[in-house]
């Protein structure tokens, strides 16, 4: 048993390592075919099937399960296929893993997955007799001649052999005759000599013939063992045509489907794509409840006292109030010198107020006072020109502009998105 061991890596790349095999190889050559991922070893997982793939010459494949595998060694022995054709033969080693779940930890890769080696080549050196070479005819036929002609010889030793016993037969009988003529002494001395010769000849014909018979098969033992060693190989004769081909085999039964593995974990998130071209604007959205008003700002100091305007036009004098009740007259004294002015008397009652007259002209608009500090930032608003109030507030966490309304008639707006103006509409 010839065993040839190689290196094969899960990353393609690099010289495809060389196997050296002879053509029709069958069941004496075995490769030990040892699998690495990069820089580290490669460990079948255990519900994988480790199948050996290739393509000979002629470019027809074959598939081969492995013998055996264990830990990062996979087994697999030659086969007639395999080495059919001279040549080279593209080769990998294929894993299918058929173990459940996703992204095993025993293997680093997620399972349900077919995994491939780099490739390899499995050189088949040409045999130096192919087997639709046609035998010479230029010895072997020579060797059947001397294997004919020692059967004949044997033929003939066993014809030679029963000759011999037909001729000890007519010797016997001849013996008997002899007796029977002992009346003639000189007949029965001159036949008893032909006898006695007869019998030394027919003595000497049986020993030739054992010695030929056995020599014959020392001679067919020796023939017989050059053929069995192969000694009488003449030159290689001219290829014969080649025979019809045979009526194509019948297709086999389709296997039972597998079962369906676990659905493997999701792949992680590709890169954003470009941002694409922006849509049509879609129907106006529902108004959302009008949001908290915000808190009013500082006022800001005020400005200076403008100007006084010009004085109004006086009004009309209102009329003059009803005199009061005279007093009693008293007698008339001496007339005196003239006496100081006496005080004054109370007011009488204010009459009602005269009709208002026209405003006066309004003065010049004061100076603008500085400007107080900004108050915080309450909700963005709009208030568009409508008969109800609407309020709009701008959501930074998710990027929408709501519309807010306590009679929830928020009336119809457009988004230009090339000038990014947002556009109430009126009818008319």
């Amino acid at each position: 048993m010839v065993t040839q061991t190689i290196n094969l890596n899960l990353i393609p790349g690099g010289v495809p390592p060389v196997i050296n095999v002879n053509q029709y190889d069958i069941g004496n050559a075995t490769l030990l075919l040892k699998l690495h991922n990069g820089f580290s070893e490669f460990t079948v997982p255990k519900s994988a099937s480790v199948t050996l793939v290739g393509t000979k010459p002629d470019n027809t494949g074959f598939v081969y399960a492995a013998e055996s595998v264990s830990g990062s060694l996979a087994t697999v022995n030659v086969t007639q296929q395999m080495t059919a054709l001279a040549g080279d033969v593209m080769c990998e080693l294929r894993i299918r893993n058929e173990g459940a779940g996703a992204n095993s930890e025993e293997t680093g890769h997620s399972d349900h997955e077919n995994i491939g080696t780099i490739n390899f080549i499995l050189r088949v050196e040409r045999a130096a007799l192919s087997d639709d070479t046609v035998i010479s005819k230029t010895d072997i036929p020579l060797i059947e001649q001397v294997i004919d002609v020692s059967k004949n010889f044997m033929g003939y030793v066993q014809e030679t052999r029963d000759n011999a016993a037909t001729s000890t037969t007519m010797a016997k009988t001849a013996v008997n005759a002899m007796e029977a003529a002992a009346e003639s002494e000189k007949n029965a001395k001159v036949y008893n000599d032909n006898v006695v010769q007869l019998a030394d000849g027919i003595s000497k014909a049986t020993g030739a013939a054992n010695t030929a018979a056995e020599n014959a098969n020392n001679v067919t033992k020796v023939i017989q063992s050059k053929l069995d060693k192969g000694e009488f190989v003449g030159p290689q004769g001219p290829k014969g045509d080649t025979g019809a081909q045979g009526p194509k085999g019948n297709t086999g039964a389709t296997g039972a489907a597998g079962a369906t593995g676990a659905t493997g974990a999701t792949g992680p998130q590709g890169p954003q794509g470009l941002k694409g071209d922006t849509g049509a604007q879609g129907p106006q959205g529902e108004v959302g409840p009008q949001g908290p008003i915000g808190a009013t700002g500082p006022a800001g100091a005020k400005g200076a006292t403008g100007a006084t305007g010009a004085t109004g036009e006086r009004g009309p004098q209102g009329p003059t109030g009803a005199t009061g009740p005279q007093g009693v007259q008293g007698l008339t004294g001496a007339k005196g010198e003239t006496g100081a002015t006496g005080p004054a008397g109370p007011t009488g009652p204010q009459g009602p107020a005269g009709v208002k007259g026209d405003k006066g002209a309004k003065g010049d608009k004061g100076d603008t006072g500085p400007q107080g500090p900004q108050g915080p930032a309450g909700e963005s608003g709009v208030t568009t020109p409508a008969a109800n109030m609407v309020t709009f507030a701008y959501d930074p966490t998710d990027g929408h502009l709501y519309a807010y309304s306590a009679t929830d008639a928020t009336g119809a707006y457009e988004y230009d998105a090339t000038t990014g103006h947002l556009y109430y509409v009126t009818e008319g």
